[in-house]
C-alpha cells in the first residue's frame, strides 16, 4: 500500500429530523468509489443534563429517563445463556419487552455487549448509559492513566456514531483518581460532548453527572438490624432521603457533588428465577417476612417493595434518571449462589415475573403517584392528614380526578376526590383529610388516578 488520501466532506441537513424513543429516526451515510462502498446509520439528536435544573435534555426538551440494567459479563455466566446474546431475534424481544415495561433507558453495566444490541437500541429508540467495566470498589485500579486512555478511545470510536449512547460511564462504584484523570483527557475527543459518569469517584465538570446506588433494604442483609414496632415503611422512608455518589466510608467533611443524580442501581430484594431469595437478600426476607415463606409469598412482596422504591425516587424528584438493577443477569440458586438476579422466569421467551410486570404498568408509567404517609397502625377513629405525591413525566400537563379511598376485602369503605393538574415534568402534591374506621381490623389506604384508562396507584396497609 504506497499510502491513503483523506477525503472531507460537507453535507448539510436543513431541517433534520431528530432521533428520540418516541421516534427513533435514522440517517444512512453511504459513501462508494463505483468499486466498494461503506454504508453507516446515524441519528441527528442533542443531549445533556442541565446543571441549574438537574434534569436530563434531550433535543433542547427535559425528559424523565426511566429504565433498567443489563448485567452482561452476569448473563455470560449464565446457565441457559446459550447462544442468545447474539440470538438478533432475541435480543430485539428482550429491548421490546423493556419498552412494554415503560422503560426508555438501558445501562448497559458491567461489560459490553454485542455491537448488535446497540443497532437495535438505535433503531427501538433507548438511551443508553454505556459503562466501561471498571469495578473495583475501594481497591486500586490496576492499570496506568495511560493505558485507559488509549482504551476509552478506542470504546469511544466503537460507539460515538450510535445516537442511542447518551453517556459515557467510565467504571461502576470505584474510587480513584486514574479514571477521572482519563476522563478529562479524552472527553473532547467526542463531537456530541456527552456527559460523564465517574461511578463513585467526583464528576470531572460541572456538565456531568454523578451516580447513585441507593440500597436502601441492604440494612437488613447485615448485622441485627430489625424493623420497629412502625414497621420497616416507616422506619426506611419517613424521611426524605437525598442519594448522592460517595460511598460509605468517605471522609467526614468530604463536599458532596452538586451534579445531577442518577439512580442507576437500587433494590436489595433480589429473587432467583425460581422464586427463592438470592446471596445477599436471604436475611432481608428472614427478618422482613420470617421463614416459612412461599414462592408466591416472596414475588408478591419483592414486586410491591421495588414498587414502592420506584415511585418513592421517582416522585420526590430527586434524580434525573432512575434504572432499577436489572432486567437481564444470571440467576444462580444452587452452589455458587449469586448475589443478583432478574426479573425473568422464562429466559428463553422472555417472560418477566407476572408480578413484577403488572408492578412496571403502574410504577413505570408516565404518571406516578405516592401516598407519602408510612405508619401501619392508626387509633380507630383518628383524623389523619394524608398527603398524596402526584407526578408527570408527560411533555404535556395532565389532569384529571386524584382519588384517596379506604378499603377493607377489596370493598371501599370511604373515598375522597380532588381534581388537580400536574405541568409537563412537574409535581404536585394534594392533601387529603380523613378519619380511620372505628372498627378495628385491617385495612388499605389506596390512591388512584387513571392514565390510558389503565388506574395508577399507591398503597398503604395499616
Amino acid at each position: 500500500m504506497k499510502g491513503k488520501n483523506i477525503i472531507d466532506f460537507i453535507i448539510p441537513i436543513k431541517n433534520c429530523h431528530l432521533w428520540s424513543p418516541e421516534d427513533p429516526f435514522l440517517y444512512r451515510l453511504e459513501v462508494t468509489t463505483g468499486k466498494d462502498s461503506k454504508k453507516e446509520r446515524f441519528g441527528m439528536r442533542t443531549f445533556k443534563f442541565d446543571k441549574v435544573t438537574k434534569t436530563a435534555v434531550l433535543n433542547d426538551k427535559p425528559i424523565a429517563m426511566l429504565g433498567t440494567n443489563v448485567c452482561i459479563y452476569r448473563f455470560f455466566e449464565d446457565s441457559i445463556r446459550e447462544e442468545l446474546p447474539w440470538n438478533e431475534e432475541w435480543v430485539r424481544k428482550l429491548h421490546q419487552t423493556f419498552k412494554t415495561m415503560n422503560s426508555n433507558c438501558i445501562r448497559y453495566c458491567i461489560g459490553f455487549p454485542p455491537e448488535k444490541w446497540y443497532e437495535i437500541a438505535d433503531e427501538l429508540g433507548f438511551l443508553i448509559q454505556d459503562e466501561y467495566p471498571i469495578w473495583t470498589f475501594r481497591n486500586s485500579i490496576k492499570s496506568t492513566e495511560n493505558a485507559l486512555v488509549e482504551e476509552y478511545t478506542r470504546w469511544m470510536r466503537e460507539r460515538w456514531n450510535h445516537p442511542c449512547v447518551v453517556i459515557w460511564d467510565a467504571q461502576n462504584e470505584t474510587v480513584s483518581d486514574i479514571t477521572g484523570n482519563a476522563i478529562r483527557r479524552v472527553r473532547k475527543l467526542d463531537l456530541s460532548n456527552r456527559p460523564w459518569d465517574n461511578g463513585y469517584s467526583a464528576p470531572q465538570s460541572e456538565d456531568d453527572c454523578q451516580e447513585s446506588h441507593p440500597y436502601i433494604f441492604s440494612q437488613y442483609s447485615r448485622g441485627t438490624t430489625k424493623p420497629s414496632a412502625n414497621g420497616y415503611m416507616k422506619d426506611i422512608f419517613n424521611q426524605k432521603r437525598i442519594p448522592h455518589n460517595l460511598p460509605p466510608d468517605s471522609p467526614k467533611g468530604t463536599v458532596k457533588p452538586t451534579n445531577p443524580v442518577i439512580i442507576n442501581e437500587y433494590d436489595w430484594l433480589w429473587i432467583n428465577r425460581n422464586g427463592t431469595p438470592s446471596k445477599l437478600t436471604k436475611e432481608v426476607y428472614k427478618r422482613l417476612l420470617g421463614d416459612s415463606l412461599t414462592v408466591e409469598q416472596t414475588r408478591s412482596f419483592h414486586a410491591e417493595n421495588v414498587g414502592l422504591l420506584t415511585e418513592y425516587w421517582r416522585c420526590h424528584r430527586v434524580a434525573a434518571v432512575i434504572m432499577h438493577f436489572c432486567g437481564l443477569g444470571y440467576s444462580r440458586p444452587d452452589n455458587p449462589p449469586g448475589e443478583t438476579s432478574d426479573d425473568l422466569i422464562d429466559v428463553k421467551n422472555l417472560i418477566v415475573e407476572p408480578h413484577f410486570f403488572e408492578m412496571t404498568q403502574h410504577k413505570f408509567a408516565p404518571l406516578c403517584i405516592m401516598i407519602n404517609k408510612w405508619e401501619n397502625n392508626y387509633k380507630p377513629g383518628e383524623e389523619l392528614d394524608i398527603p398524596v405525591i402526584a407526578i408527570n413525566d408527560l411533555q404535556t400537563a395532565w389532569n384529571g380526578p386524584l382519588f384517596l379511598s379506604i378499603k377493607k376485602e377489596n370493598k371501599t369503605i370511604l373515598q375522597l376526590r380532588n381534581d388537580v393538574v400536574v405541568e409537563s415534568l412537574g409535581q404536585n402534591i394534594v392533601n387529603f383529610k380523613l378519619n380511620t374506621p372505628l372498627e378495628p381490623g385491617n385495612y388499605e389506604l389506596v390512591s388512584e388516578l387513571e392514565y390510558k384508562g389503565r388506574k395508577i396507584s399507591s398503597v398503604r396497609k395499616f
